[in-house]
């Protein structure tokens, strides 16, 4: 792996908790706690990296094996990744979710690995 696949390991799933955010901002804007807010963000953060060790990095190896390169199908991988995250947490934490989190974690899921495709690509 080039040192651009790695920086954009680390940075591209930084995109999910700011999807999260924002759409917390729909319901509620300004927030009834602003630390509330920032810390259910970091909370998300720390909770995104599981996801890309369990599906990011082996999609990014099984993609680069196969000379994936289509931003289509790059897209349809982070929507995947992004709803295979939210069944693994819903059973996680054994109870229903309600419709903005599925939405959310499908399009944080095809935000970061658009973002992770641009970055990654940047030097080749």
């Amino acid at each position: 792996m080039n040192a651009n696949v790695v920086v954009a390991f680390l940075l591209a799933p930084l995109a999910t908790p700011l999807v999260f955010m924002a759409s917390e901002a729909l319901v509620e804007w300004p927030p009834s706690s602003w630390g509330a807010w920032w810390a259910a963000g970091i909370l998300v953060a720390v909770l995104t990296y599981p996801s890309v060790i369990v599906f990011g990095i082996p999609a990014y190896l099984l993609f680069r094996k196969w000379t994936v390169r289509s931003v289509g199908a790059y897209a349809f991988a982070g929507g995947l990744i992004g709803l295979l995250t939210a069944v693994a947490w819903r059973l996680v934490l054994r109870q229903g979710m309600p419709p903005r989190f599925w939405v959310s974690c499908l399009v944080s899921g095809l935000l970061s690995v658009l973002l992770f495709r641009r970055m990654a690509r940047a030097g080749a």
